[in-house]
């Protein structure tokens, strides 16, 4: 048995259900119209579909690790980027904004591996697009 983590609903009708190792896209019959396999033992902490139906999700890795993963599925379910920030991030939420941008909010305890500035033992991060700055 698996836990829901994340549930997105969008006015189409369609719902996507993130849980550890997987995300699941259902019509609105309720039909699965794609099954992916993410990463076995993150736990999504953010799930967001863009308007052209790309999924990005957020997702923390399983355990003592401090491993974040940004995550980018296409509109078929295909994995298209994994990202992993450097450093220790927590990154909480995401959203897309008006220009298709993929925007997270969290923090991080030592400037993301020492690409920001530290202003204190825990600063604010708002990152958009980190899929593209961290990624392959």
């Amino acid at each position: 048995f698996t836990f829901i983590q994340q549930l997105k609903w969008l006015d189409s009708g369609d719902l996507y259900v993130a849980q550890a190792g997987k995300t699941i896209r259902y019509d609105a019959a309720g039909v699965v119209r794609w099954n992916a396999t993410v990463t076995q033992s993150d736990a999504v902490t953010s799930l967001v579909v863009d308007r052209a139906g790309r999924v990005f999700q957020v997702s923390q890795a399983s355990g003592m690790s401090t491993t974040v993963r940004v995550k980018l599925l296409d509109a078929n379910g295909n994995l298209a980027i994994t990202a992993t920030p450097p450093g220790q991030p927590f990154f909480a939420q995401g959203a897309v904004d008006a220009n298709g941008n993929y925007v997270v909010v969290g923090q991080t305890s030592n400037g993301l591996g020492g690409r920001l500035p530290r202003f204190g033992e825990i600063d604010l991060v708002i990152m958009r697009n980190p899929h593209l700055l961290f990624g392959p």
